[in-house]
């Protein structure tokens, strides 16, 4: 949200960061998850039901020491909630360390959920890459999915530039 407000709008598709995922579904683009106007079922990012799907956030000429985050449920029921991932870290987009994992986490399994977690694992080092790794199906009852619905991610902890 910071750094919406710092440069006026989305901040991939403005270029203060980077996102990038393994896949997204249909329309559910993964920009989508830096617009917090508009949570949705339009505004959300959904893998294409691959397993382990990633988003990975590039701060760029930025770098965070991450204590926690918010995920967002869409405001519209999807059924394909969130239910178990790792938050990673890195600096050179290769070597990864974990900063939190959850499994079978029920307070996403539902729609307009808006849920601060704190990092498990938190370390004290600033880093460039921030990634989101699905380990595991979604909420969805009536089969095994693979999807993630989000409708928006925020990070806490400090920024610093280089």
């Amino acid at each position: 949200k910071y750094l919406t407000n710092e440069s006026g709008g989305n901040i991939h598709q403005n270029g203060v960061i980077e996102l990038k995922s393994s896949s997204d579904q249909n329309n559910y683009k993964v920009f989508n998850l830096v617009n917090f106007n508009d949570f949705s079922e339009k505004s959300i990012w959904s893998p294409n039901g691959e397993r382990d799907s990633t988003i990975t956030f590039n701060f760029k000429d930025k770098k965070v020491l991450l204590t926690h985050y918010t995920f967002c449920t869409p405001s519209e029921s999807t059924r394909d909630y969130p239910r178990s991932w790792i938050v990673e870290c890195s600096n050179d987009n290769e070597n990864w360390i974990c900063l939190d994992e959850r499994k079978d986490e029920t307070v996403m399994n539902n729609f307009n959920v808006r849920h601060t977690f704190q990092c498990n694992n938190q370390q004290n080092d600033f880093y460039q890459f921030i990634r989101i790794r699905s380990t595991g199906p979604c909420w969805n009852p009536r089969c095994t999915r693979y999807f993630f619905d989000l409708a928006a991610v925020e990070f806490f902890g400090y920024l610093k530039q280089n």
